[in-house]
């Protein structure tokens, strides 16, 4: 019998960004459960807008922050968690209903990756800037387009995509 490397491991993905998506997504393919928490009015930005690629492999969990019913389950499935994904930079209600739990509870115990823009420290951390603006700002979107034109920027979101630890 094959074992995937990750067979045993729970990971609930509470992070609105489109990396955070993607990470949930390796893990899910490396044999993870990923519990992948949504809004139940079934938001169409950002990570929402490419749903179906980023549920791909998870279980669903839509909850409403307002409802105590729903929190209270959020709570119960972050605490049970090996490995929790967020995105602090982006306003996200589901995170917050829990971010006292994510921040205190279970240290040492859980695996907590905050993927963000531009991550927890320096002068831009907690900026929730799109990918097509880091790119400009990293100057990756100097490097592409055509000679005689002005930058462009990469179609796919290849800097949510691409991360790295600090």
């Amino acid at each position: 019998m094959t074992r995937n490397v990750l067979d045993g491991v729970t990971v609930v993905e509470l992070g609105a960004r489109i990396a955070a998506g993607a990470c949930g997504s390796l893990l899910a393919q490396l044999g993870a459960r990923v519990v992948l928490i949504e809004p139940r009015d079934g938001a169409a930005t950002g990570k929402w807008a490419q749903r179906a690629v980023f549920a791909a492999g998870k279980t669903s969990l839509a909850l409403d922050p307002a409802d105590p019913a729903d929190r209270s389950l959020l709570r119960r499935v972050v605490a049970a968690a090996d490995v929790v994904l967020t995105s602090g930079d982006v306003a996200d209600p589901l995170a917050a209903a829990v971010a006292d739990l994510v921040a205190a509870e279970n240290v040492g115990r859980q695996v907590r990756c905050d993927l963000t823009a531009f991550g927890s420290s320096g002068p831009m951390a907690g900026k929730p800037y799109p990918d097509a603006l880091v790119q400009a700002l990293t100057g990756l979107m100097e490097t592409s387009g055509f000679a005689d034109g002005p930058p462009q920027g990469m179609p796919a979101p290849i800097l949510e995509w691409a991360s790295e630890v600090e």
